[in-house]
């Protein structure tokens, strides 16, 4: 039913019902507490197999001498719901002894890979892939044949899912402050090196907003028949550019859309050179942006970056938005309200001579007799 609703009514839809149904499960997600996004994902997708499967253990299995598909074809046959065949994967783990010849083999099914975020700058998702396949030394493991200490681990993956979840650790083990690293992945996910020979499509990012403790939750997903990305952020749907997803991953060294179309147009009506244009290192925007900026921060003293970006739809990006704001105006927000730069730079001044020193100025913003400090 939930999905029929999703499919037919054109707007937010609230699934009550479903997360009733869903609690009744696992009192953890029967309230409106705060979860981790992943074990909910992980919790109902298990819920959906157990709902799905139907073992064939009394099947023949096909004969065959490669130790992985026999180890695959002994797990299907107990766990055979449509979903394995959709995000299952399986995964090679191998123990070698470094004093003798023994290696212990074993093959394991992951519906999941979590990352702990790697400690190098401007990390990719590649380099998570990379941590996971090195080579591990354990020195206190202790040999089943010779028993002698040290051996090396090694990690494959023998089958890849057709739908790959992927979530990075984002807090610390030791005092469980947030990561905010970025991870830098592209909208297509080659991982041929690895051994893959599935390309992936990003489909979807869910992005944590706060910490520990409290935070908030915001979705980005790609339509599967129109190919548009939406953001959701509970009832609120809003259709976003795929340059904007990568933006957030990429910061700002992303090209925004207008740039892509600028570029695309280009092309099409001949241009061959793939370099850009040398830069005078003068703003690009017209000062007409910039004015109309300074119009909307005036008019609206709680105005937001995002709702001017909003106004101005496609003209201007978000990091564009932020630095006419703080740079080219030399506003800053203080109380909820966006004054001028001088007022931070006079802070100091404050102290040392005392608010007497910046006269009425100051004044007016204490009294709010004026909404800005002229410059």
């Amino acid at each position: 039913m939930l999905l029929e609703d999703m499919w037919k009514q054109d707007g937010p839809l609230k699934p009550k019902e479903f997360h009733e149904y869903v609690g009744s499960l696992d009192s953890r997600f029967g309230n409106y507490t705060e979860e981790d996004s992943m074990e909910y994902l992980q919790f109902l997708i298990c819920q959906l197999r157990n709902e799905l499967n139907s073992p064939t253990e009394s099947e023949a299995k096909t004969e065959t001498t490669d130790k992985g598909l026999q180890s695959w074809q002994e797990y299907v046959q107990i766990e055979n719901s449509p979903l394995v065949h959709i995000f299952a994967s399986q995964v090679f783990k191998a123990i070698r002894c470094q004093s003798c010849p023994y290696t212990s083999e074993r093959y394991e099914v992951y519906w999941d890979f979590s990352f702990p975020i790697p400690e190098k700058p401007n990390p990719t998702i590649h380099d998570c892939f990379t941590q996971l396949f090195e080579r591990e030394v354990i020195e206190d493991y202790t040999c089943g044949k010779c028993n002698q200490k040290g051996c090396v681990k090694t990690f494959n993956i023998s089958k890849w899912p057709k739908i790959l979840k992927i979530q990075f650790f984002r807090f610390s083990a030791f005092d469980q402050q947030k990561i905010n690293n970025m991870i830098h992945f592209p909208i297509n996910l080659d991982l041929s090196q690895f051994g893959s020979t599935t390309k992936y499509d990003l489909y979807a990012v869910v992005n944590h907003f706060g910490n520990r403790d409290s935070g908030h939750y915001l979705a980005d997903a790609k339509h599967p028949i129109s190919g548009k990305w939406y953001r959701y952020d509970d009832k609120r749907v809003k259709g976003i550019e795929s340059t904007q997803v990568l933006k957030e991953v990429y910061d700002e060294k992303c090209m925004n859309i207008k740039n892509v179309r600028k570029w695309c147009r280009e092309f099409n009506e001949g241009r061959i050179n793939v370099h850009d244009e040398q830069r005078s290192g003068r703003p690009s925007l017209p000062e007409s942006t910039v004015a109309r900026i300074d119009e909307m921060v005036r008019a609206n003293r709680r105005i937001t970056l995002e709702e001017i970006e909003d106004v101005l739809n496609e003209d201007c990006s978000h990091f564009s938005v932020h630095k006419i704001v703080s740079e080219t105006l030399s506003y800053r927000k203080v109380s909820a309200r966006w004054v001028d730069k001088w007022l931070k730079e006079a802070a100091g001044e404050w102290y040392n001579t005392g608010i007497t020193k910046l006269g009425d100025r100051m004044k007016k913003v204490i009294e709010h007799q004026a909404d800005y400090v002229e410059k």
